[in-house]
């Protein structure tokens, strides 16, 4: 009884070990491998940034497929939040006490570094005072503070702060007739509010027909202040208070013009790559959540094209992958491929068509109708009742 139950777990172990090498192999194995173990595939790839072309796969500088209608594309981008907050620093001093009489008045000499940008308070807290003297405060040698000397805590702004070394001068001024009068500051601090505008920056690429259509930024603002949000550094709208509205805002034409003229991109390129950076900043204290963000790109009417794609391919493998990288699937459609002077046709249906590599076996028949010196060779043309945007086409041997 002890011998069987080993010998079943031996059995278990044996399998899993094998579903395990099997698992390893198709991970790690080169592609074409793993193509002729699985078959015929659709692979997904992330499409966050431009693919890296394989060596010897063709271009494709076009749409295929086209519509009647226009049509939308969105490309959401996700939620953030971005301040304009203030952070506190402060240099303090205790038990300070100024006299003055017929001799003299006495001060005192805070020397801090300073930056312009930020914004000053002096605290003085007097706790007490002899006489009726005055207290003034200087600021490099300029007046921002005079009165009597009274019990108590108060505030100075300090304004005027240079970058570099400042100094704030507290004297004791002698009030009236008096032989002496002083007071002591039991604390004295200087505080620094330091304002950091956390903005952010949205990098997106889309692809457009010849820049044709219409472009509009949506997000949601939810927080308070100043909110100003620029498109390739246009400003194209301001919110100066808080909101949790929807906004739809149509990006003027002369941005996009601006970018089309900046492409350097060949002029029979139909499918050209637009770069927006979009920014949001706030311009006064506040804080903002962002939400339902999106770029949102209306299509006009697109007449059908067709792409023919001439090909030779080292003739000798019984089978070839194709593999189509789709940047983009503007309308849902399948795609056809065919191909001369074969006569051959084969598709991707709508239901699989993916972004990123479509990947599909093909036998050595369909690529063979003609051959010279040693490669087939042919045109591949590609066709779409929806509308697609490919960006290269790769054929290789299993």
């Amino acid at each position: 009884m002890v011998e069987e139950k080993w010998q079943v777990s031996a059995a278990v172990i044996l399998i899993l070990g094998i579903l395990i090498a099997f698992v390893l192999y198709v991970l790690f194995a080169p592609p074409s491998q793993v193509v002729s173990i699985l078959g015929n595939f659709s692979s997904i790839t992330n499409t966050s940034s431009i693919p890296v072309v394989p060596p010897n796969a063709y271009q494709i500088n076009s749409y295929i497929g086209g519509i009647q209608n226009s049509s939308e594309m969105v490309f959401p981008f996700g939620s953030f939040s971005i301040s304009y907050q203030g952070y506190n620093s402060s240099i303090s001093e205790n038990d300070i006490t100024l006299t003055s009489s017929i001799f003299g008045s006495a001060n005192y000499n805070l020397k801090f570094y300073g930056n312009s940008s930020d914004v000053y308070t002096l605290n003085i807290n007097l706790s007490s005072v002899s006489g009726d003297p005055y207290i003034y405060v200087y600021l490099n040698g300029k007046v921002i503070y005079s009165g009597r000397a009274v019990v108590g805590q108060f505030s100075v702004p300090v304004s005027g702060v240079t970058d570099g070394q400042n100094v704030i001068s507290i004297y004791n001024y002698m009030n009236g007739l008096a032989l002496y009068q002083s007071f002591t500051i039991n604390k004295l601090s200087l505080v620094q509010t330091r304002f950091v505008n956390l903005s952010v920056d949205k990098n997106i690429q889309i692809p457009t027909f010849l820049g044709l259509g219409s472009f509009y930024l949506e997000f949601t603002p939810i927080g308070y202040g100043n909110l100003n949000v620029y498109i390739n550094n246009y400003n194209i709208t301001s919110i100066t208070s808080g909101s949790d509205t929807p906004q739809n805002i149509t990006i003027p034409q002369s941005i996009i013009n601006n970018i089309i003229s900046s492409l350097k991109v060949n002029s029979n390129d139909v499918v050209m790559p637009v770069n927006f950076n979009i920014k949001f900043a706030i311009s006064s204290q506040g804080k903002y959540v962002i939400v339902d963000n999106s770029l949102d790109y209306v299509i006009p009417s697109i007449p059908q094209k067709t792409v023919s794609i001439p090909f030779s391919i080292h003739a000798g493998s019984a089978n070839y992958v194709v593999s189509l990288y789709v940047s983009s699937i503007p309308r849902s459609g399948y795609i056809e491929f065919s191909l001369s002077p074969s006569n051959t046709e084969f598709y991707i249906p709508a239901s699989s068509l993916k972004t990123g590599d479509n990947i599909l076996v093909e036998p050595a028949s369909v690529f063979s109708g003609n051959i010279q010196n040693g490669n087939y060779t042919g045109i591949i043309t590609l066709s779409s009742n929806g509308l697609v945007v490919p960006s290269y086409l790769y054929i290789y041997p299993v």
